[in-house]
């Protein structure tokens, strides 16, 4: 399952899903994301 989606495409235009494996990805180079459920 993807989570996160609807923050993604809200943030910056992104037109993509965050999956679970790219958190840390997401953690590193958007700190200020608002937390995931």
């Amino acid at each position: 399952d993807h989570i996160g989606g609807d923050w993604a495409l809200q943030t910056k235009g992104a037109q993509v899903l965050i999956h679970q494996k790219d958190l840390q990805f997401v953690d590193r180079f958007y700190p200020d994301h608002p937390p995931f459920d």
